[in-house]
């Protein structure tokens, strides 16, 4: 049996004991979403010392028949923003095609954090092929540029795939996984 006593204070998925979320779809092409999470403030022996709530706004909107979607989130520590293009003629027939647009603004430090990354596959036969590519790069002082790559080949049930994370400021591979 569970013992509900610090029921308020102890034991909560992702350490939020009061998640209170509203959506809203007034169409397909839009929605609007706010969420509350409130959490623990804890000092350095576990004692709580308050609680803290975190605000989320979102807002998604798509146009052309879904092929483009962008999303607006809004919190207390950052903002997010992002817009992705799946063209129907490019989707179909076994092909898959995608470009998107990642940006971070974090309040905090004022620094924009994006990335680039596209999307390439199809099938060709009993075949199928695909390559992602993403690129990274950040406005905080210091911070490394990175591009990071992988390309994928299926054959029934045999698969062969290379990826790979290259440092742009540095012009070196930090990886390479085949």
């Amino acid at each position: 049996m569970r013992d509900h006593t610090d029921a308020y204070n102890k034991n909560f998925y992702g350490g939020y004991p009061v998640i209170v979320k509203f959506k809203t779809s007034p169409n397909d092409s839009v929605s609007l979403g706010q969420s509350y999470r409130f959490n623990r403030q804890e000092d350095e022996n576990g004692a709580i010392k308050g609680y803290n709530g975190t605000n989320v706004v979102t807002l998604k909107a798509n146009c052309n028949d879904k092929q483009m979607a962008t999303k607006f989130k809004f919190s207390n520590a950052n903002a997010v923003y992002e817009l992705a293009y799946k063209p129907k003629d490019l989707n179909r027939g076994g092909q898959v095609f995608n470009l998107k647009h990642n940006s971070e603004f974090e309040t905090a430090t004022q620094n924009v954090v994006s990335t680039e990354s596209l999307k390439y596959g199809f099938d060709f036969s009993d075949f199928k092929a695909g390559i992602n590519l993403d690129f990274k790069w950040s406005t905080a002082a210091g911070s490394d540029q990175g591009l990071k790559g992988a390309i994928n080949i299926n054959h029934q049930e045999l698969n062969f795939g290379v990826k790979t994370d290259y440092s742009v400021n540095k012009q070196k591979v930090k990886s390479l996984l085949a």
